[in-house]
């Protein structure tokens, strides 16, 4: 299961927060394929890339912003952020 969360809307693409409870492969780029709203630049799970179409960019624009992990059963909460990329074309404005 993932929990999504529009956080801008722009013309023609939305920047999203997706939640995912489980760590399963493509699972953020299947859900949102499957609502009808695939990631700008995801040519596998999307429509193929055409110039100029609000679906195409020069990769998926997809980017983790932080990732919570505990390295030992019993351990401390590990949490990375990063920043967005500079090629990130979130919302068009």
């Amino acid at each position: 299961m993932t929990h999504f969360r529009v956080l801008e809307r722009g013309a023609e693409r939305a920047l999203v927060e997706c939640l995912p409870e489980t760590g399963r492969t493509h699972q953020l780029r299947v859900h949102l394929a499957a609502g009808g709203t695939p990631i700008a630049g995801d040519d596998l799970y999307g429509p193929p890339w055409r110039a100029g179409a609000p679906t195409s960019a020069s990769r998926v624009q997809l980017h983790a912003a932080s990732l919570r992990a505990r390295l030992a059963k019993r351990g401390p909460e590990l949490e990375i952020r990063a920043p967005l990329p500079r090629d990130f074309e979130a919302v068009e404005r």
